[in-house]
């Protein structure tokens, strides 16, 4: 199949959650969960809700909104700003919200000069918020809602996966084929590379060298500084989600099912898995081991040669990156009842969450 047509097709996909999420009996099967995960608290976005849930045994903590709306989803997941004393979070009816995480009422403000879909996650830095829109811009505000450029920088593409920052800028991939590098104080470009093909993953940062894959079916290697090619890595089919960097070692998987270990320093081959199922959400590393789901509901936790350490059957599909909170492990599922459950780091399930009707 072409590339453009897949392309067509995954957006098409992706505008289709939107559309049937608002059916309402529909929610199990329609939305891609986003989540936010701390010590003490878990921040779920689905459907037509945010969910607060305590971290210890999932108890529902508030929602937001107290009555859905049939215009207000959430896809992206939400991020805490100002030590914690604000919850932002990203909708599909185009604002952006300031939450407060102990009680979910909005709190202060909502930005509303976005005129698309919010997907990507949201990226808090000392500076301020960083919020990526489906309306090809990125959005700099203070923590009073107000922008901190005098125009939004716009890549000109719809961007589905939010920034990573280093060294006073902020990087992020556009489906535009570019890989644009923003210095966080102005907005302003300091470079873009073309990859060739969309990305949607959130870049990796290690020692000053960036990594993202494509739907080129390509992993780059960039120099943060120049946006120049080190190297780059061909994959087996389409790199949806982020890449993740530990050690010297970049992993990576692809739609087809293929986690890659690779060789951050040259891009060599150190070593593939194939699970079962496709690769979305990405993997995470939490020390040495790689853990990350499939669309047919296998959780795998592989050791640092790729072997399987544990794996846990999940009641449902795997689209969304695992989070780790230093204690548990929390995987998103859909077409399941279940929509979040709590892991050890063995693989042992201690709660699941299931949203009532």
């Amino acid at each position: 199949m072409p590339t453009s047509t897949r392309i067509f097709l995954l957006i098409t996909f992706v505008i289709g959650f939107s559309l049937t999420a608002c059916t309402g009996d529909q929610l199990a099967a329609s939305n891609w969960p986003g989540v936010t995960a701390t010590e003490d608290f878990v921040y779920l976005a689905f459907g037509q809700n945010i969910y607060a849930l305590h971290a210890a045994d999932g108890r529902l903590a508030w929602s937001f909104p107290e009555e859905t709306e049939n215009n207000l989803t959430f896809f992206a997941a939400p991020a805490l700003a100002e030590g914690g004393s604000r919850l932002i979070a990203g909708a599909y009816n185009n604002a952006l919200y300031s939450l407060d995480p102990e009680t979910g009422e909005i709190a202060g403000w909502t930005f509303t000069e976005a005129s698309n879909r919010y997907i990507a996650d949201i990226h808090i830095s000392d500076s301020g918020i960083f919020a990526a829109n489906s309306d090809g811009k990125l959005y700099g505000l203070d923590f009073s809602g107000a922008p901190l450029w005098s125009e939004h920088y716009n890549a000109g593409e719809p961007i589905w996966a939010g920034p990573a920052e280093y060294d006073g800028n902020l990087y992020f991939a556009s489906l535009d084929h570019q890989v644009h590098a923003v210095n966080m104080a102005t907005g302003e470009l300091v470079w873009a590379t073309d990859l060739g093909s969309a990305s949607a993953g959130v870049p990796a940062i290690l020692d000053g060298i960036l990594y993202t894959g494509t739907f080129g079916s390509r992993i780059f290697a960039l120099d943060a500084a120049t946006g120049a090619v080190i190297w780059e890595f061909e994959t087996g089919d389409w790199v949806f989600g982020s890449v993740a960097a530990a050690d010297g070692v970049v992993y990576a998987g692809d739609i087809g099912g293929l986690l890659y270990a690779i060789d951050a320093s040259d891009g060599s081959d150190l070593w593939r898995f194939k699970a079962e199922g496709g690769i979305y959400g990405g993997p995470i590393v939490i020390d040495g081991s790689v853990h990350f789901g499939t669309d047919s509901g296998q959780f795998y936790a592989l050791t640092d040669s790729g072997e399987i350490d544990w794996f846990y059957a999940a009641p449902g599909k795997i689209y969304s990156p695992p989070r780790y909170n230093g204690e548990y492990i929390f995987i998103a599922t859909m077409q399941s009842d279940v929509l979040l459950t709590a892991l050890d780091t063995d693989g042992t399930a201690r709660w699941p969450f299931t949203p009532e009707n």
